[in-house]
C-alpha cells in the first residue's frame, strides 16, 4: 500500500515472483542450474527501451535440490526471455514468460560426453 500526501490509500501493483522447476528429459531434478532474466519486453505495445535494459533483466536464481527456482518482484507488464545454465547441459533460452502464468518447468538436455 502506497500513502499520498493527500491521505488517499491506494493499492501498490503486485509484483508477482517467477517460480519453477529445472529437470533433465527423464524428470530428475537438475540442482545448482542458474536461471537468468535474460531479456523482457512489454506484455502489450511496443519497448520504449532495449530488450535487456528493463531493471528486472540480470536478475537471476539457482535452483535447489528438487530443481525448483524463485526470482521475486519482477514487473507485471513485462514477459521475460530467460537464459538456463547448468554444469553439464546444454544451455537453454526459454521464451515469452510470463510469471502471472504460473510455476515454469524447463527441461535441459545432457552433454554428450562423446562429442
Amino acid at each position: 500500500m502506497v500513502w499520498f500526501a493527500g491521505g488517499s490509500l491506494l493499492a501498490a501493483e503486485a509484483r508477482p515472483d517467477l517460480t519453477g522447476k529445472v529437470v533433465f528429459d527423464d524428470g530428475a531434478a537438475v540442482t545448482n542450474a542458474t536461471v537468468f532474466i535474460y531479456t523482457a519486453g512489454p506484455k502489450e505495445g511496443s519497448a520504449v527501451v532495449c530488450p535487456s535494459c528493463y531493471a528486472d533483466c540480470g536478475k537471476k536464481a539457482k535452483t535447489d535440490a528438487q530443481g525448483a527456482f524463485q526470482i521475486v518482484a519482477l514487473d507485471p507488464a513485462l514477459r521475460f526471455r530467460l537464459l538456463v545454465l547448468a554444469p553439464g547441459c546444454e544451455s537453454q533460452y526459454v521464451e515469452k514468460t510470463d510469471p502471472a502464468e504460473g510455476a515454469k518447468t524447463i527441461t535441459l538436455k545432457r552433454l554428450d560426453a562423446v562429442k
